[in-house]
């Protein structure tokens, strides 16, 4: 048999990328990888960093340039999301058409041909984000999406190690996480505030003075890298009765005990980063301010939460309680973000 047709793959006849069913194909794929769900932490990350990048403890006018440019952004940052998904669609796609033949990308007429002129339409939308409303090149910004796309390159051939990183899956989660912190440097300089005479990272000033710039970079990079590497873990944990319909749980190489208390150990790393980012930026410490001690209050009870799971689960392993542990996981990362927005009022 064709394997060609098997897979799906660019060889047999497929829609040109006008034609009028592409569309449908597009938002089925769409539906099933890339769904409306992932907006809510797209939006989050964003507003988190743009607060803390620039505006934390500052009044601010909402004006209709600012909403449209941070809507621009917003978007830009989405597009990012979306074309590391079109990358991962092509470096797993013999991968995935053997193990997961069911989806939309196996089963209609989309190929990769498709989502790569998707992916060419969305990078050059980022690249013209990167030019402000007054039409001043953020070449900070640009820099920091230069190296970081560089790293997408490097992810995408697996750093030359496919075969050493696929026996060791949390060393290749670790490796494929650290675009995190690229993406969280390159999201604070496209958000920080410059001038035409201040485009460069080492000289971004943040607008709240006594905050360095540089450590709020190096706490996001930490609260995005452990909170990603954490997300990575849950993602791909399965219960005894599910690790024979899953080939990518990582049960089948690691114990579920050690995986979720490196998961617990990464989330607790989060909030731990997290807390240092409002300490960073506060004029007061915690003890000083009713919200900042409501904070810490939050930080210590999704940190007692995540610690909760590995013991939770050890007491029956199953499907359902798989799936009451990734609950309580999420509950504490929006507690960790609930802490993080307390300052705002």
């Amino acid at each position: 048999m064709d394997t060609n047709i098997l897979y799906n793959n660019e060889p047999k006849s497929t829609p040109d990328l006008f034609e009028p069913q592409l569309p449908k194909l597009l938002l089925a794929w769409f539906m099933e990888r890339f769904p409306p769900s992932n907006l809510l932490p797209c939006f989050m990350l964003f507003f988190t960093v743009w607060y803390y990048s620039g505006n934390y403890g500052n009044e601010f006018e909402i004006t209709i340039n600012l909403c449209f440019e941070l809507g621009l952004k917003f978007f830009a940052l989405v597009v990012l999301f979306l074309i590391m998904r079109i990358i991962d669609e092509h470096k797993d796609f013999s991968h995935d058409a053997v193990h997961f033949p069911e989806r939309v990308l196996h089963q209609t007429p989309l190929t990769l041909a498709h989502l790569r002129k998707v992916g060419y339409f969305a990078s050059i939308f980022i690249l013209l984000a990167h030019v402000d409303i007054e039409m001043y090149l953020n070449t900070a910004a640009l820099t920091s999406f230069l190296v970081l796309s560089a790293w997408l390159i490097l992810m995408t051939k697996e750093f030359f190690v496919k075969q050493w990183l696929a026996a060791r899956p949390l060393t290749y989660a670790s490796s494929h996480m650290l675009i995190m912190p690229l993406m969280s440097i390159w999201l604070i300089t496209l958000l920080h505030s410059t001038n035409a005479e201040d485009l460069t990272f080492t000289e971004l000033k943040p607008v709240h003075q006594e905050a360095s710039l540089f450590l709020t970079a190096l706490y996001f990079s930490g609260f995005t890298f452990f909170g990603g590497f954490a997300g990575e873990i849950f993602r791909k944990f399965r219960s005894p009765e599910e690790l024979s319909t899953y080939v990518d749980a990582y049960n089948h190489i690691h114990s579920d005990r050690f995986l979720l208390i490196v998961g617990a150990s990464s989330l607790t790393l989060m909030a731990g980063f997290s807390g240092l980012l409002i300490d960073h930026h506060s004029s007061v410490k915690f003890h000083e301010a009713l919200l900042l001690n409501i904070s810490f209050l939050m930080f210590v009870g999704a940190t007692l939460m995540f610690w909760t799971i590995p013991v939770l689960y050890q007491l029956r392993p199953s499907r359902q309680l798989r799936k009451i542990v990734t609950a309580i996981a999420a509950f504490g990362i929006l507690l960790v973000y609930g802490a993080l927005f307390l300052p705002l009022f």
